[in-house]
């Protein structure tokens, strides 16, 4: 808010003083707090260029706006479950992480979903490991839902309703139990699952005066966080405060340097090691997931010991400068031959590209993503295609 004084002027002339007031309060907290001011849904919906109608519904989870996606995982075996929205949630979600969840502070130790962070960085804290004590969190996106999305909200000077109407937008929830998802979402409850969600009296003057959509007679369950929405990511960053402090004090303890890109946990040790050791430091880091309601995935914590390639987040960190692994640079390589044996339009068309365009900008994307592992590689890399197709035809 720009000008409080301009705000009173133009306020509606039937408008209670008092509300103005508040309107006020409330803006200058939010600013203060480092997030855009929300007085209401209508405010939202203005701000963020979306039909009120359509969040009225989705806070009132009388419509699932989103479309579910199963994507086997590496293993083959797994599935990942990805909760597309709508374009319109889509829309209002990515004003939301642009003008609120992306300004909440985060912890130093995460490097994913995070601007001016990236994969390289995170594996650069690494580099010169002797040992890796790596865990990987269990349905994370998943484990995080509305109550604790409402707290955030809460903690950063919304209101009540709006808090809660934010966190159902930025959740899904099901209408019947679902295999995958944790146990808590399974019940339902009639009341709102939220923690202090009272409805504040400078905004109604009793709970009868509630926007009836918000009302659940007939019980409804809790939201979780969705992979697959523009938000999620930064809100499970906000919600990983805690989890990254214990386990940064836990490294700090040991001698170790921890960071969580998203799920993927690492503490690595560049000192005398040992398999004692490094397994007491796995039993301990799970404990800390346990603490924080977090579940490990056992098939994927490991401790990698010397011999063996050190790789955090695909980068290789076993030795003085990080490196790109050996299948990113066979892979590579294999398109800089195809490229200079065949040609650019005759490999991409091999590799299943429409387009040369298509084709370069992804081989190039490659090699940028290799320069920031590891630039001196990727110079020679650069020079290759340039060669044969010239960056400034690609705008590289």
């Amino acid at each position: 808010m720009e000008s409080p004084h301009l705000y009173r002027k133009n306020a509606p002339s039937d408008l209670d003083p008092a509300v103005v007031e508040r309107a006020i309060q409330l803006s200058q907290a939010q600013e203060a707090a480092g997030v855009a001011p929300i007085l209401s849904l209508n405010h939202l919906a203005v701000q963020a260029n979306a039909p009120l109608k359509v969040l009225e519904r989705i806070a009132a989870r009388a419509v699932d706006a989103y479309h579910i996606h199963e994507i086997r995982k590496r293993d083959r075996v797994s599935k990942r479950m990805i909760a597309a929205p709508t374009p319109e949630l889509r829309q209002v979600q990515r004003w939301l992480l642009d003008n609120v969840f992306a300004r909440v502070p985060v912890s130093p130790y995460a490097f994913a979903y995070v601007e001016g962070r990236s994969a390289p960085q995170c594996a650069r804290r690494h580099v010169g490991a002797t040992w890796l004590v790596k865990l990987d969190v269990k349905d994370f996106f998943h484990e995080f839902d509305e109550a604790q999305v409402f707290s955030v909200l809460r903690s950063v000077q919304y209101s009540a309703l709006v808090s809660l109407e934010i966190s159902r937008i930025v959740t899904r929830h099901v209408s019947t139990p679902q295999a995958w998802l944790p146990k808590k979402y399974a019940s339902t409850s009639p009341r709102r699952p939220m923690p202090d969600a009272e409805l504040v009296p400078d905004l109604f003057d009793h709970a009868d005066d509630a926007p009836e959509y918000l009302s659940h007679p007939q019980g409804v369950r809790l939201g979780y966080l969705p992979q697959g929405s523009p938000s999620s990511g930064a809100i499970s960053n906000i919600l990983s405060r805690q989890l990254d402090e214990e386990l940064a004090a836990l490294a700090s303890a040991r001698g170790l340097t921890f960071t969580r890109y998203a799920d993927d946990i690492t503490l690595s040790s560049g000192e005398i090691f040992n398999r004692g050791r490094a397994e007491k430091i796995l039993h301990e880091a799970t404990a800390i997931l346990h603490r924080n309601r977090l579940t490990p995935n056992r098939r994927k914590s490991r401790i990698v010991t010397p011999g063996l390639p050190l790789e955090v987040v695909g980068v290789r960190v076993d030795g003085d400068e990080s490196r790109l692994p050996r299948r990113l640079r066979d892979r590579i390589e294999f398109h800089l031959r195809g490229i200079e044996q065949f040609g650019f339009a005759a490999h991409s068309r091999h590799v299943g590209f429409d387009d040369v365009l298509g084709f370069s900008n992804f081989l190039y994307g490659l090699i940028r993503y290799a320069h920031d592992v590891q630039p001196s590689l990727a110079a020679a890399y650069f020079a290759r295609a340039d060669a044969h197709f010239p960056a400034a035809q690609v705008g590289s």
